[in-house]
């Protein structure tokens, strides 16, 4: 009796920067105004004349007016605001051609924001950032990685190719998963796949100096499988770029490819179901009878039921039924989706966070909680939490931890603070403040997590633990003279490290050695389970694995800290609460596949292919995530396009954005 429907299409309109002559930088609408400082989704050169063009596709929508405005990203003061006043039609697009009045500063970087207002009404922010350099050779980095992707899908002209890749055999070359600029020319050019572009790629210029540039691509790509049935490909690349001696150096290249699930194909094996190209660790979750399992692949969530042989789509923005009119705003790759629970009957919990591409969010930065009925088929919308951070940073904090609990809890980590938002009564609470990601850890099901007290890892006496399906907190307190801790969880059990304070030692250079006597396993009550210590040996590092603990040893030698050797700790009471596994196969054409294994064999024909629907609601429950900026200094390192990983010390932040070849922001 629900009264249901399909997700609703996308109106947005979408805009394009043009960069030395070419289409670059394309814009998302967002309906909302957004926290500049988070958002790194292109930059811009601005040549010396300041003149700049704008394009707006126009999506079907009567564009009232674009203004732009120039803001200073660290201050957030506004250095220029106008309305363009002439917009041509100019190939299906309107142009813009505009030019800065105000001074800017060389080489610091600007946020620019377009407001697109459209007779309908609806006003939409787009984003990319701004900087005023002088030869930066932008024009000939996009005219290389325009030529490099199209000629790697022609072998006929891929020869040349070659030369720029380091091929090595320090990667296998049997999957189109990950290819990198050390695969092989063979692998590079889709071996014996056969694709076909079937959505351009757009260059987003990531990062742009006077040496170097990187730059993204993200395209769809079709092939055929052995009945002639349509497999759709989602490809994205990552481009490092230098200019040297009047040509370009490719200084770094990666690929990413995800097969998209369509259970119309021939995806039934004996073993399972088989994903395609995917990668190994692939996000899934099943059942404890193994007979149903849900998994996310390529952005879009299914479920497939091996007794009942049914396989549904239950979350995806994308629609491929129409081939030749593939929109690329259901094909944006900036949200993730993340299962929280799996039932017997089919019942799966699950969040989708990030930029919503289409339906009620549609341009909204958020978190969505949503419970698929199987009965009914249908999808029900917990709430939606908005936000104005960018999606690198709300997916970061998401990933780390969100759960909801059987009382409708939904706890997250957000900027350094805990927060429980009750999803029945629609509020929202912070339960701790000031919690550091380097601190912090969460059990495997993510039901129990555990925080040090004290900023300095290496000088903690207070550890939290707390059970987000109970609300139960638990303290640990050092003895005296000692130092405690956290290394994390094996399965839903804590893992702890023991310290006297005099055995924490600091070299001039400010690397710390934490010497531990004893590593302890515990229960959340506090019942030690496992209690590891050796006379006259200390543990200087604890790397947790799945369902094993390698220590590494040493003596103290005429002073000196010295490495003698590893140890393991193996959790012989390790949960195993799925019997569905990741079985590999390969073929000729795609490669190494990934295959859900389930412990009994299904039927191999006949599945049934379903579609969820989403449940109307009069009254949606929405809030907005009043989010604060994190008290403590931390350090954000971007590199290969993205955000990479946040750091508490800044040191270890420089090196790692070195080691990417990134950069590193405060």
């Amino acid at each position: 009796t629900e009264d249901t429907e399909d997700m609703k299409a996308a109106s947005l309109p979408v805009l394009y920067m043009e960069v030395s002559g070419s289409e670059a930088n394309r814009m998302y609408g967002y309906i909302r105004e957004m926290n500049a400082s988070t958002l790194r989704e292109s930059i811009t050169p601005l040549g010396t004349t300041k003149e700049l063009t704008v394009l707006v596709d126009t999506k079907g929508n009567d564009i009232s007016s674009v203004t732009y405005e120039v803001s200073d990203i660290s201050t957030g003061e506004t250095l220029e605001n106008a309305r363009i006043k002439t917009l041509e039609t100019e190939d299906k697009k309107l142009r813009a051609d505009f030019k800065l009045q105000s001074s800017i500063l060389m080489n610091r970087e600007y946020s620019l924001k377009f407001t697109v207002e459209t007779e309908e009404g609806t006003t939409a922010y787009y984003y990319t950032r701004l900087v005023q350099r002088t030869g930066t050779n932008v024009g000939t980095y996009l005219e290389f990685v325009q030529n490099f992707y199209e000629q790697s899908l022609d072998k006929s002209a891929a020869q040349n190719l070659s030369t720029y890749l380091e091929s090595d055999n320090t990667v296998t070359n049997s999957s189109f998963t990950s290819v990198n600029i050390h695969s092989s020319l063979d692998q590079v050019t889709w071996g014996n796949l056969q694709p076909k572009i079937v959505k351009k790629a757009t260059p987003q210029i990531k990062e742009l100096n006077e040496t170097t540039a990187s730059i993204s691509m993200e395209y769809l790509l079709s092939a055929q499988e052995e009945d002639d049935k349509t497999e759709y490909y989602q490809v994205q690349e990552f481009y490092r770029l230098r200019y040297s001696n009047s040509q370009v150096m490719l200084l770094d290249f990666e690929r990413n490819t995800q097969q998209i699930f369509d259970a119309g194909l021939s995806v039934l094996d004996s073993r399972g179901i088989n994903l395609g190209v995917a990668s190994k660790s692939v996000q899934y979750m099943a059942h404890s009878g193994g007979d149903v399992a849900a998994f996310v692949q390529a952005g879009d969530l299914w479920m497939y039921n091996r007794s009942a042989n049914k396989a549904v789509k239950i979350f995806s923005f994308r629609n491929l039924q129409d081939a030749e009119n593939i929109d690329e705003r259901n094909e944006n790759s900036s949200h993730e989706i993340k299962i929280i629970r799996v039932e017997e009957s089919g019942d799966v919990e699950f969040v989708v966070y990030g930029y919503m591409n289409r339906g009620d969010h549609e341009g909204d930065v958020g978190i969505g909680v949503y419970y698929y009925n199987a009965e009914r088929n249908t999808v029900d919308e917990q709430i939606f939490l908005s936000s104005t951070m960018g999606v690198d940073y709300l997916e970061k904090d998401v990933a780390a931890l969100s759960y909801v609990n059987k009382d409708n809890q939904l706890y997250l980590l957000m900027e350094g603070r805990l927060y429980r938002i009750d999803l029945e009564n629609n509020t929202q609470e912070i339960v701790k403040e000031g919690i550091l990601f380097d601190n912090f850890y969460v059990s495997r099901k993510q039901s129990k997590i555990v925080w040090m007290e004290e900023e300095d890892v290496n000088a903690v006496t207070h550890i939290t633990l707390m059970d987000l399906d109970t609300g139960e907190i638990r303290e640990i307190t050092a003895a005296e003279g000692d130092y405690i801790k956290a290394i994390g969880f094996i399965n839903e059990d804590f893992v702890l490290g023991l310290a006297h304070q005099s055995d924490v030692i600091t070299d001039g250079a400010g690397n710390t050695t934490f010497a531990m006597y004893a590593v302890q396993i515990q229960d959340f009550e506090g019942n030690v389970i496992k209690d590891y210590r050796q006379d006259n040996t200390y543990i200087t590092n604890v790397n947790a694995q799945e369902g094993m603990l390698e220590l590494t040893l040493a003596q103290r030698i005429d002073g000196v800290m010295t490495q003698t050797g590893v140890d393991h700790i193996m959790n012989n009471q390790q949960e195993n609460d799925t019997s569905v596994e990741i079985y590999l196969t390969v073929s000729e054409r795609k490669g190494t596949q990934v295959i859900l294994e389930f412990p009994r064999a299904g039927k191999t024909k006949n599945l049934l292919n379903m579609s969820a629907k989403f449940v109307k609601k009069e009254n949606p429950h929405q809030l907005e995530l009043s989010i604060l900026p994190q008290e403590s200094e931390m350090y954000y390192v971007y590199a290969k396009g993205g955000l990479s990983e946040v750091y508490t010390s800044v040191s270890e932040a420089i090196q790692d954005a070195d080691a990417q070849a990134g950069v590193v922001l405060n």
